[in-house]
């Protein structure tokens, strides 16, 4: 309090204007280090990109090599072997500049967590050169190099859900969900194609494929909907556009055939179980032993069950030979039910019963239409189809961060050349104001001095500064000069006044009485004291002339003369 008390109006004014100048700065430094943060976390999520990028290379290539050292086991060596080969080195490569990748990641550095889950990975890597050996040389199973691959790539595919940590906006947000999704949909895709070439190359479909085949589906069903969900528009258009392709049809085509197949075979079964034990040769060999009517009806029913799953069948998607050998179920059973009706034994059933169990087993141990070679190339197609989709979405995301980057720097530069022009403006309008003010305040000042100059009659004149505007300074001083120039004109007047009254009674004491006093006083009791001395005047001028004449009668003998009224005061 002190001292603002001891501060010049200048530096109160100052002081004054300087505080929401030291606000709009604050103000404008957070929103300037926001967008600072905002570029960091957005080079942070871009060197992340940059990581997995990387990461997504390894990654498709030992996805590659689990498939080709699968193939290669399980045609004992005869196929696959110099592709498997050949990616190996690819792999190798992608591997060692992973590596020269990681050495200078300065991220991993600093992310605690980052680094032990690149240490994880790079251990659960370590034996491959032991595994790629044992593959070589066929000394291990296929599913413990399924096994195998997959942990490698369990732990690859975990790089880049930690890629929402880095993710600092909404639409970063999105495009990272998106790039884990196809991620994903890819791992996936490579793992159905794998299973269903296997389950064609065997021609056999157990409940186990059967359930992975479908939960593999349901997977990718659900990325893919992750995937649409998190992309923009144009990449949405994108996606459409390719899953229109021919190849994703040719997919749905062999995946049709395996539940054809499931179809079938629950159909075939039924077959099985209404021709076999409990079925109609059952019943059969009890009606020739007994001739029981009973077993006539149920040879009936079990000849119209198996007659109504092969219609059924028949209305399925099938080959000619599935027909065929339809028909000659239908032909077995047809022989059966003739002989029952026409109560006739049959003495050879063999040649009826071989050619349907012959059927039976072709139709088992078969999936028509499959060919896996046909499915290897247009799956390979599929994925590389989605290792598009993904580039597009990475090369996306790091053009919508550079997009942004320069924005924000040029939003960065923009706010920091406007708060300096803001600041140089508000410094110019308080040096022109205090300037003012300081101006105003030196010549009320120097009018008020010079009037009091004036007044104790150091000055003969007074000079007054005027003040141009209609700010409080200029009016009150304006003001003041008119009340001081009524006060010059006052005091100019008194002293006419007083000069006058001098003059006035240097001529009454010369003995001159017939003047007086004849200008007017500005101030009451200066007039008062002008009118008081007029009237001694006047009156010293009746008693002198009463005594003149007084004197003059005298003078002329009249002793008895009286002065009257008139001269007597």
């Amino acid at each position: 309090g002190k001292i603002m008390k001891n501060l010049k109006l200048r530096n109160k004014i100052f002081f004054i204007l300087v505080l929401p100048m030291l606000a709009i700065f604050m103000l404008s430094s957070i929103l300037i280090s926001d967008k600072v943060e905002k570029v960091i976390n957005m080079n942070k999520t871009s060197t992340y990109i940059d990581f997995t990028t990387e990461v997504s290379e390894l990654l498709k290539n030992l996805q590659k090599e689990r498939e080709l050292s699968i193939l290669y086991l399980n045609s004992y060596g005869k196929v696959k072997s110099d592709e498997l080969a050949q990616q190996i080195n690819i792999s190798n490569q992608s591997q060692k500049k992973f590596d020269e990748f990681i050495s200078d990641f300065e991220l991993a550095k600093k992310d605690k967590n980052l680094l032990e889950k690149i240490d994880v990975f790079k251990n659960s890597l370590a034996p491959v050169e032991s595994i790629r050996g044992s593959v070589k040389d066929l000394k291990v199973d296929s599913k413990n190099i399924e096994n195998f691959y997959n942990e490698i790539t369990s732990n690859l595919i975990s790089f880049f859900e930690d890629l929402l940590i880095y993710s600092n906006s909404k639409e970063l947000t999105k495009s990272s969900q998106s790039y884990i999704a196809i991620i994903n949909l890819i791992e996936k895709a490579y793992k159905e194609k794998d299973l269903v070439k296997n389950i064609f190359n065997y021609n056999n479909l157990s409940n186990r494929d059967y359930n992975n085949f479908m939960s593999l589906i349901i997977f990718q069903d659900s990325f893919l909907d992750e995937l649409k969900h998190n992309t923009t528009s144009e990449q949405l258009d994108y996606i459409e556009k390719n899953l229109e392709h021919s190849t994703f049809k040719s997919v749905e085509d062999f995946r049709r055939l395996i539940f054809l197949k499931v179809e079938k075979e629950d159909l075939l079964n039924n077959m099985k179980e209404s021709s076999g034990y409990g079925g109609l040769i059952h019943f059969y060999k009890d009606f020739t032993i007994t001739s029981d009517q009973t077993f006539l009806n149920k040879i009936q029913k079990s000849h119209t069950r198996i007659q109504r799953a092969i219609k059924d069948y028949k209305k399925l998607e099938l080959l000619s030979e599935e027909d065929e050998l339809l028909n000659d179920i239908q032909s077995s059973i047809d022989i059966y039910m003739s002989k029952a009706f026409n109560n006739e034994s049959l003495n050879d059933t063999k040649h009826p019963d071989s050619k349907a169990l012959m059927a039976f087993d072709k139709l088992t141990k078969n999936i028509y239409g499959a060919d896996s070679q046909k499915w290897e190339d247009v799956y390979t197609q599929k994925i590389l189809i989605f290792e598009d989709i993904k580039e597009k979405i990475v090369k996306d995301t790091i053009k919508y961060i550079e997009i942004n980057v320069k924005e924000l720097d040029i939003q960065i530069i923009g706010s920091v050349v406007f708060l300096i022009l803001l600041i140089l403006l508000i410094i110019g309008v308080i040096l022109i104001m205090t300037s003012k003010v300081t101006d105003s305040i030196k010549k009320f000042e120097s009018n008020l001095n010079q009037f009091f100059s004036y007044s104790m009659e150091e000055k003969d004149e007074i000079q007054l500064n005027k003040l141009e505007g209609k700010d409080e300074f200029a009016l009150m001083t304006n003001n003041m000069n008119i009340q001081v120039e009524k006060i010059e004109r006052i005091m100019e007047n008194d002293k006419r006044v007083i000069k006058e009254i001098t003059d006035i009674m240097e001529k009454v004491n010369n003995g001159f009485f017939e003047y007086s006093i004849k200008t007017k006083s500005s101030t009451k009791e200066l007039q008062t004291l002008v009118d008081i001395i007029n009237e001694m005047i006047d009156k010293t001028k009746v008693k002198i002339d009463s005594l003149n004449l007084l004197l003059n009668n005298y003078t002329q003998g009249d002793y008895k003369f009286k002065l009257d009224e008139t001269h007597t005061v």
